[in-house]
């Protein structure tokens, strides 16, 4: 019966195997946080486009209708 060490040293190197899964965790993980910032740019983004025609429409408003204001 063949041990661990053995079993492992059959099957090649197993360090790169280590490496590569590392290597594509690293990448993935990479890719999760891109997409955690998009998602947190598109979210803030709703809210702050809001705001922006919200105070556009005052300015254009108030400059249609300067009489209006006390």
């Amino acid at each position: 019966m063949q041990d661990d060490t053995e079993i492992i040293a059959s099957y090649g190197h197993p360090e790169r195997w280590f490496v590569k899964a590392s290597r594509k965790r690293a990448g993935r993980e990479l890719a999760i946080t891109a997409l955690h910032w998009e998602v947190g740019l598109a979210i803030a983004a709703v809210p702050l486009t809001a705001l922006l025609a919200y105070e556009f429409l005052g300015l254009m408003l108030s400059v249609a209708f300067p009489h209006t204001h006390g």
